[in-house]
């Protein structure tokens, strides 16, 4: 699964390596590293400030600019007991946090995130082994703030050795969760269509079921399988696709560039969703035998909207959910 995240710090104890890991905004950010002895400072510090709930003794400046920012953070701490792990998250005043975990009062993970503190999507007291594995599973989600943009999502597992577990990306769209046992399934929105020739308004979006098999996510897809459609459902699909050819209403503009390619917004939209239930031999059925033009331009709007797809997080999911191998060009050419 590709993953888009916000830029957050990742303090493991014992390794003196500085480490950077990024979750909970949209791109990829970079930061300069700092050396040993500042990592085993800023850990110290995260200790202190984490087992006590306020700041202990004098911290040296560069620790107390670049982690804490002189700030208290002991004004909302959130505790969450789990078997013999605690998981605290402490929300700082100038808007970033901290999450750590905690066994038998050692930190054994800390993270400062930047970006709105995580949310916890499910409460631990479920129990819920989200990836399988038999171990219980806590899911943290934030927002990086800005419009149409983004959540992203890390799962925490407590087992008998704390690791985090899958990364995941929302989008603009939250996750939830929609079932907890005997297989934890969520549901998702992928985005990959937004913008494309349309407004952020007009952008068509899919529901997508996921679940989460060790640390790979997957779609659910007993959960997302639809029956194809009937033989009247597909009759009132060519009515209003031809209705929508012949008064060229609702046809779909790019933005960029103000021209309205040759794609009604009633077509895409009844093919997508074929596409994202299983049906996806159906979806190009549906093309083919509605499509009022050239051959050349409909093979066109076709691989245009393969290629966007294939941009998804979850192509590789939906090429197999549809029994399609290779890429957009030789997937339409074999049908």
């Amino acid at each position: 699964m590709k993953t888009s995240f916000s830029f957050l710090q990742f303090f493991p104890l014992g390794d003196t390596r500085p480490q950077l890991a990024v979750i909970l905004t949209m791109a990829l950010l970079g930061a300069a590293a700092c050396d040993a002895q500042t990592q085993e400072e800023i850990e110290k510090a995260m200790r202190d400030t984490l087992l006590s709930g306020k700041l202990k003794g004098a911290l040296v400046s560069r620790v107390e600019k670049e982690v804490w920012r002189g700030k208290d953070p002991s004004q909302s701490i959130t505790i969450h007991k789990l078997g013999g792990y605690e998981l605290q998250l402490a929300d700082l005043a100038d808007g970033t946090g901290i999450v750590a975990v905690l066994k038998d009062n050692k930190v054994v993970y800390v993270t400062q995130t930047i970006g709105s503190m995580p949310v916890l999507v499910y409460e631990p007291s479920l129990g819920i082994d989200a990836d399988q594995d038999g171990a219980p599973d806590v899911m943290l989600g934030g927002h990086s703030g800005g419009m149409h943009c983004c959540y992203s999502y890390q799962l925490l597992n407590f087992g008998s050795e704390f690791r985090p577990g899958a990364l995941l990306e929302g989008g603009s769209s939250e996750i939830s969760l929609i079932n907890a046992a005997p297989q934890a399934v969520f549901r998702a929105s992928d985005g990959v269509l937004e913008y494309w020739h349309s407004s952020f308004a007009e952008s068509i979006f899919s529901e997508v079921l996921i679940s989460i098999d060790r640390d790979r996510v997957v779609l659910a897809e007993a959960w997302m399988r639809r029956d194809p459609p009937t033989p009247e459902e597909r009759a009132q699909f060519a009515a209003d696709i031809s209705q929508a050819f012949a008064s060229k209403e609702g046809w779909m503009q790019d933005p960029e560039n103000g021209e309205p390619p040759f794609v009604p917004r009633a077509l895409i939209e009844r093919m997508v969703p074929l596409i994202y239930s299983g049906n996806g031999d159906a979806a190009i059925a549906l093309l083919r035998e509605t499509w009022k033009g050239s051959a050349a331009a409909r093979d066109a709007v076709a691989l245009d909207l393969f290629t966007r797809l294939s941009n998804s997080s979850y192509w590789e999911g939906l090429k197999t959910f549809n029994g399609w191998t290779g890429d957009p060009k030789s997937i339409l050419a074999a049908k």
